[in-house]
């Protein structure tokens, strides 16, 4: 039976590596959804966003946000993905598309999405 390896991406390496520096528990939970296989990773469409900004207006995906559904409010979305309808839609909403690698240094208080 193989055993798990973690992310073979480097880039989700060293961000998985960097998050878990900062002590953060947010962080540590961003982190660990990132250490999962690409099987396991978190996909989420626009529509659950939407239902979500109501009470949220920040959100971090650790995977790929995917443009289904429709955007109607602002939001700041940090994800390690997007499709191109997705981002399409977050910044015709007036929202930001940003990397997931971005977190760290806008140091954001975010609301997980898996």
């Amino acid at each position: 039976m193989p055993h798990p390896t973690g992310p073979t991406n480097p880039a989700a390496r060293k961000l998985a590596l960097d998050l878990k520096k900062t002590k953060n528990k947010a962080y540590i939970e961003i982190a660990r959804h990132i250490e999962k296989s690409k099987r396991a990773k978190s996909v989420v469409n626009i529509s659950k966003l939407e239902k979500l900004s109501k009470k949220y207006n920040t959100f971090v995906v650790p995977g790929k946000v995917l443009g289904i559904g429709q955007l109607t409010k602002s939001v700041n979305v940090y994800a390690f993905s997007f499709s191109k309808e997705a981002q399409i839609k977050i910044t015709k909403a007036g929202g930001k598309a940003l990397p997931l690698k971005n977190i760290l240094k806008d140091k954001a208080e975010a609301k997980i999405v898996v």
